[in-house]
């Protein structure tokens, strides 16, 4: 089953904190899981972030998950393309709207 995680709070939050957990847990029980970081998350896909947030995005990377980062929400934060973890997709409201829309099977939101 394919699972699409929207997450908007930052990473170093108690919400951020706790998105992370459940998409291990995601990942774990589902095919595929895309992860849709937008307003203060996008800061997840970001190189300086503290040491737990950093292995966590590797470990799920390595493990398959799939990054979108919301090119607004960055830009609005004043981040570069170049400050961010590989392999990291860059979306468009229209992307955000066709996964929520598309084949996934659930879509889950975390504050």
């Amino acid at each position: 089953m394919n699972v699409c995680l929207l997450i908007t709070s930052p990473p170093t939050s108690p919400e951020g904190r706790q998105a992370l957990e459940l998409a291990e847990g995601l990942l774990s029980a589902h095919d595929a899981l895309t992860i849709c970081a937008l307003q203060d998350a996008v800061v997840l896909a970001c190189r300086k972030q503290p040491h737990e947030t950093r292995q966590a995005m590797k470990h799920l990377l390595a493990r398959g998950a799939t990054v979108c980062v919301l090119q607004e929400d960055l830009a609005l934060r004043g981040l570069a393309s170049t400050e961010l973890i590989e392999p990291v997709t860059f979306v468009e409201y229209r992307k955000i709207v066709e996964l929520l829309a598309g084949d996934r099977a659930q879509v889950i939101g975390c504050m």
